[in-house]
């Protein structure tokens, strides 16, 4: 992600990245209970990632991906050269025609949405594709260091309408980014750095509405299990919301920053213990995981070998 002051609670989770260079360990390194997350009843395995490709990877920051529900269309943001010639973040798009083939070069998704200037990223695109939830950290109308945008649009070819804040409820004065909505419209989950409340330096946080017409209630910590005295951040919730996908700093992990999910039975239940998804894990980065197909696709950004810049969009395939 672009290095500005501006973003300085972004740039805190990217300094865990950054990092990296001096820690990096072998590549083979023998993995403890490997594969955990394949049994415990949901057939959480997936296999080898694989880098999306320099068509969607630069040398910049590409990451914070969302997959539409086909797996055909992925959102992201990336860094790259604007018509000023300066490095600006914005929230690109890419199709491919089937799933077995790579996704064909981006497109930017254009100044109704992006901001000149300023970083547009964490993209979270709605089940039926219309709405599109993401993170800025634009001038003027922002509450904070970065802010939670939501854009509609009528149909799968009509064009974005003018995005429009999420409002004080959900946005501070400080960091709100990587945005991830419910099947149904009416549960917000997001990651930021307020002080009042939280369990670290980056906890996960919710918000409920009754109508998807109607505006989110105030935001709510999730609290422990999910969240503790490290980074937790990048959440994605399943269909059935019985799963909660998320990255953390967690004692643990594999790697420096790991995908890990918790369950539970129904909705009303609280959440179970987290559980490591080790085959998507790497002795390195890899964080804001995002499922298609009813979550037999997933991709994820991450600082591993093989990738092409600072954070690159990995993608695997669930095992049968």
């Amino acid at each position: 992600m672009i290095v500005q002051k501006r973003m300085t609670g972004r740039l805190r989770l990217l300094t865990l990245a950054a990092v990296l260079g001096s820690v990096l360990v072998a590549w083979d390194t023998p993995r403890a209970n490997q594969r955990q997350e394949c049994n415990i009843g949901h057939g959480l395995c997936y296999d080898v990632p694989v880098n999306a490709g320099p068509l969607i990877n630069t040398g910049n920051f590409d990451g914070g991906p969302s997959l539409s529900q086909d797996g055909l269309t992925l959102f992201f943001g990336s860094a790259r050269r604007n018509n000023l010639g300066r490095l600006d973040e914005d929230i690109y798009m890419a199709r491919r025609e089937h799933r077995s083939q790579p996704f064909g070069a981006p497109q930017n998704l254009g100044p109704t949405v992006n901001s000149l200037g300023f970083a547009d990223f964490s993209p979270e695109l709605s089940i039926d594709g219309l709405t599109l939830y993401f993170a800025s950290n634009r001038e003027p109308g922002g509450f904070g260091s970065g802010d939670l945008y939501v854009t509609r649009r009528s149909s799968l070819d009509d064009p974005w309408e003018p995005p429009q804040n999420l409002g004080p409820g959900i946005n501070t004065t400080y960091f709100e980014g990587q945005p991830n909505i419910s099947a149904n419209g009416k549960t917000l989950y997001w990651d930021g750095d307020r002080p009042d409340g939280g369990f670290g330096d980056f906890d996960i946080w919710m918000a409920t509405r009754q109508h998807v017409e109607e505006p989110f209630t105030s935001a709510v910590n999730v609290g422990q299990p999910i969240n503790g005295p490290g980074p937790d951040f990048g959440a994605a919730l399943s269909q059935n919301e019985n799963l909660l996908f998320f990255s953390s700093g967690r004692p643990g992990n594999f790697g420096q920053l790991d995908i890990w999910v918790v369950e539970r039975e129904k909705r009303s239940d609280p959440w179970g213990n987290p559980v490591n998804i080790e085959s998507l894990n790497s002795p390195f980065f890899q964080a804001a995981p995002t499922f298609g197909r009813n979550g037999r696709d997933v991709c994820f950004m991450s600082f591993r070998p093989g990738g092409f810049g600072v954070l690159d969009v990995w993608c695997a395939t669930r095992l049968e």
